[in-house]
């Protein structure tokens, strides 16, 4: 919506061709690596293939992921060995990407995730426990607390209907307008 709104280029994540994912969700120890190397793989990849020509082009890029999301399941679904090795080649890549100029992470509790998660209806998503995502949510908060350099924006959005309510939607669109410093921002509409 926002790309959109402002005519910008933008990068959408490719879930959907990651042949680990379902299997993930039905055995999480035995494809965990594997899940992990194909997404980091896929979205540096899309990262060369898409956004490079893009910011060559010279437009603004919008992302609805970041290349960090990679970093942050790892750390939460890899044994420790794993999540070394994963981690070493992710700096490695990581170098070579422009990092973003401001990460919104729009977060939600598990409950309204779970719900979003059945309106999606993607079939091997729906078994995904509260557990599960409270988890990945420590995660985040754990890479935004740990990681310098970097411009978070957390936006509480369980109150919030963004895709239907334009007034939600243009208060998303305000807060990403403005600036901030380096560290995390939180901010919820009363």
């Amino acid at each position: 919506m926002l790309a959109e709104k402002y005519q910008t280029g933008i990068l959408l994540e490719k879930f959907i061709d990651n042949p680990f994912l379902p299997k993930f969700y039905q055995e999480p120890e035995r494809f965990a690596f594997s899940v992990e190397m194909a997404f980091l793989a896929e979205r540096y990849h899309q990262f060369q293939k898409e956004f490079v020509p893009l910011r060559d082009s010279g437009l603004p890029v919008i992302s609805d992921y970041s290349f960090y999301k990679s970093l942050i399941f790892a750390q939460e679904n890899l044994e420790t060995t794993e999540f070394e090795l994963f981690s070493n080649l992710f700096q490695i890549i990581n170098r070579q990407l422009p990092q973003p100029q401001l990460f919104v992470y729009l977060h939600n509790g598990a409950d309204q995730l779970l719900q979003n998660i059945k309106k999606r209806n993607r079939e091997f998503e729906l078994d995904l426990s509260n557990t599960y995502l409270n988890k990945i949510a420590r995660g985040y908060f754990r890479f935004m607390n740990e990681a310098t350099g970097l411009r978070y924006l957390v936006i509480e959005t369980d109150n919030l209907d963004f895709i239907s309510n334009s007034d939600d939607f243009e208060w998303i669109n305000s807060l990403i307008q403005q600036d901030y410093p380096y560290g995390i921002t939180r901010v919820r509409k009363d």
